[in-house]
């Protein structure tokens, strides 16, 4: 066994008690023994990584990703870090280098929305509800047009435009209406949901009474959460409504929770083998 594969050996035990100060130390050693080493600049990163040392970080990531152009997951928390640090236009620029997927794509919708680029992201769902309309009416098409009129109706929200949000979330519903009957999973989760915004909207004529009582938790709750934890069409983004509802219950602790757990279902995951 040679020196560096002695230094990995122990540097997998300090991973898997969390040791991240001694898997640095480690990491050190064996990029002063070889400076390009994969492991030792992986794991430098993971270290710095985990105890939230993102501007320290960076550069190991980035000098990972130079030498080893084809690792999607150092990409992937590159584009984290990036957006934490809030460098938007590198998280973007990154992001798009990615194999696509659908949580790919919805990161780079919130970070195209944190640089003001909302209506691109309105576009987008323009062209994607065109596509879906064209085609028959699938319970699954059916699925499909619901979480694209809604997510559209939650940027519009975000952009200011708050009668066509209005206009999308109305159509939302009436979509659900004609497959509620058909849904084989979880149906009670989105019922309750659906019958929520269906609710808000009858008791609101007004725009900005209907926004207040719907993004407002209180006894909502459970469809909120309920909706959050469910995907209705395998292609939606699971943290869309997390800012608004955020911004709008600052202090609910379970909405945290939920969406901290959402979120971070949707990191990288880091092997030692």
């Amino acid at each position: 066994m040679s020196k560096i594969d002695k230094i990995i050996k122990t540097t997998k035990i300090h991973l898997r008690r969390y040791e991240y100060e001694e898997v640095e130390k480690c990491c050190d050693r064996i990029l002063a023994l070889c400076p390009e080493s994969w492991w030792g600049l992986k794991y430098k990163g993971v270290s710095l990584y985990q105890r939230r040392k993102y501007g320290e970080a960076i550069p190991v990531y980035e000098k990972h990703l130079k030498l080893y152009p084809d690792d999607e997951d150092t990409k992937i928390t590159l584009v984290e870090m990036y957006e934490k640090e809030e460098r938007y236009k590198e998280a973007l620029a990154l992001s798009e280098t990615i194999a696509h997927s659908d949580d790919s794509k919805s990161r780079q919708k919130r970070l195209m929305a944190k640089m003001g680029e909302t209506p691109r992201i309105i576009r987008e769902y323009d062209r994607q509800l065109h596509t879906v309309e064209i085609v028959e009416q699938t319970t699954d098409m059916i699925k499909r047009k619901i979480v694209l009129l809604e997510e559209k109706a939650v940027y519009l929200y975000r952009n200011g435009e708050y009668d066509k949000s209005h206009e999308l979330f109305h159509e939302t519903v009436q979509q659900y209406e004609k497959i509620k009957d058909e849904i084989q999973f979880h149906r009670d989760e989105f019922t309750k949901f659906y019958g929520m915004m269906k609710g808000c909207l009858e008791k609101c004529s007004k725009e900005e009474d209907f926004f207040e009582k719907f993004f407002k938790l209180g006894e909502n709750s459970e469809a909120w959460f309920g909706r959050m934890e469910n995907r209705l069409s395998n292609y939606e983004d699971p943290l869309v409504y997390t800012d608004i509802l955020l911004e709008k219950n600052p202090e609910n602790i379970e909405l945290l929770e939920n969406a901290g757990r959402i979120s971070y279902s949707h990191d990288s995951d880091y092997s030692l083998d």
